[in-house]
């Protein structure tokens, strides 16, 4: 088996295959040396503390990396991890079992580069609408058909239909859900009685007659159970954080670092930061 071929770039914090270009290299490689080429980007970015990530199975699986979740030393969890962060690698490799085996050594030493880039910060959106101005504490209620009241869980990915190719993951849950230690309850949007004024008249004036504002939660996670692995009464494998639940969901312990409440839905408009 011939060597596998590391391009490292300094561009984004995920390994990125690109197959047009690395394919050329690939081949330009293999008529030069007789290699067995596998190209991919390694790349490496600095951290960033306060960057809040989007709750995608990828992010996620990253950062199960990061709290050291599974064992990446495991090949049927790394496969699982390559399945998720990276399809276009995993169809392009993974049919071919000495250069999969490369690969894996590869994105196990992707990780040792990049782990610190790995996310570990998510935000959440929903949506709340305003009820009637209060001129006595000059604040905005909530509607109760869409308030902020005792929230203490956040559905942050299903994916039971995920699919690369042909393949699901077969260790690695699908299913992730944020806990917070502390519910949390905002009643009011704190708000002048002239700015509460304007806000009512653009939103009126693009059709907003609701008075439907948009929440986006910053939520630090601190701890990841990690997986064990069990037997099912099926006598196969299997991958949970808890005997006792036996299910395919991954539960992450986060803090909740602020509330941000924005008139459009593009987010670019702020009117209310809250904080714990």
């Amino acid at each position: 088996m011939g060597d596998v071929v590391l391009v490292q770039r300094v561009t984004r914090s995920r390994i990125n295959f690109l197959s047009s270009g690395f394919a050329a290299l690939c081949r330009t490689k293999r008529k030069l040396s007789g290699m067995t080429c596998i190209c991919f980007f390694l790349i490496a970015l600095p951290a960033r503390a306060e960057s809040y990530a989007e709750t995608t199975f990828d992010n996620l699986a990253h950062t199960l990396v990061r709290f050291n979740v599974f064992d990446i030393k495991d090949d049927s969890l790394i496969d699982d991890y390559a399945m998720i962060t990276d399809c276009d690698l995993f169809k392009a490799f993974y049919k071919d079992d000495f250069k999969w085996n490369q690969v894996r050594k590869a994105i196990r030493e992707s990780i040792r580069l990049n782990i610190a880039t790995y996310p570990i910060a998510y935000y959440y959106t929903t949506t709340v609408r305003l009820d009637r101005y209060n001129f006595k504490f000059k604040n905005f209620g909530f509607d109760d058909s869409a308030t902020i009241r005792g929230i203490n869980v956040f559905q942050f990915f299903q994916g039971t239909n995920f699919k690369c190719d042909k393949f699901s993951p077969k260790n690695i849950p699908v299913t992730y859900r944020a806990f917070l230690d502390q519910p949390v309850s905002i009643d009011d949007l704190p708000i002048g009685e002239e700015d509460a004024r304007d806000l009512l008249h653009r939103m009126d004036g693009v059709g907003n007659t609701k008075h439907t504002i948009y929440a986006k939660f910053l939520l630090r996670v601190v701890n990841i159970d990690p997986l064990r692995q069990f037997d099912k009464f099926d006598g196969k494998e299997h991958f949970t954080q808890s005997m006792s639940r036996m299910d395919e969901e991954i539960h992450l312990d986060v803090r909740l670092d602020a509330v941000n409440f924005y008139e459009d839905q593009e987010m670019t408009r702020l009117l209310y930061s809250y904080r714990p």
